[in-house]
């Protein structure tokens, strides 16, 4: 099963996903359900609920081992989406920040209009 598979994950949804690192079922298994309702996944809960049955319905073998990192806790990375930011920006950015996994929504905002203050002018 594909991400396009599941109900509510269309194909900009599904891109939104990658963005971000969730490539899979069982990534997406592994998201808070605020992760993907903030990324504008139609009926998230259900949508959470088929990729944890679906997971726990293959047989061992199949299940990856890897270790996430920690993709529900990727703020940073929505707040991008969100935003519209641009990649080349957003690199530029990213590399201006000490802990922007520490910063919400409203601190990033703030934090980005200081940066491209400093760069435009």
């Amino acid at each position: 099963m594909e991400l396009k598979d599941l109900p509510g994950i269309g194909k900009a949804t599904a891109n939104k996903l990658r963005e971000l690192g969730i490539e899979n079922i069982e990534q997406i298994s592994k998201c808070e359900l605020k992760l993907l309702e903030d990324l504008g996944v139609k009926n998230a809960s259900e949508v959470l609920k088929i990729a944890k049955e679906s997971i726990e319905n293959k047989p061992p073998e199949e299940n990856s081992t890897e270790t996430d990192e920690n993709i529900s806790n990727n703020i940073i990375g929505i707040w991008k989406i969100k935003n519209g930011i641009p990649n080349f920006l957003f690199k530029a950015f990213s590399k201006t920040l000490e802990n922007p996994e520490k910063l919400n929504d409203k601190e990033l905002d703030k934090e980005y209009d200081k940066f491209m203050k400093k760069e435009l002018f």
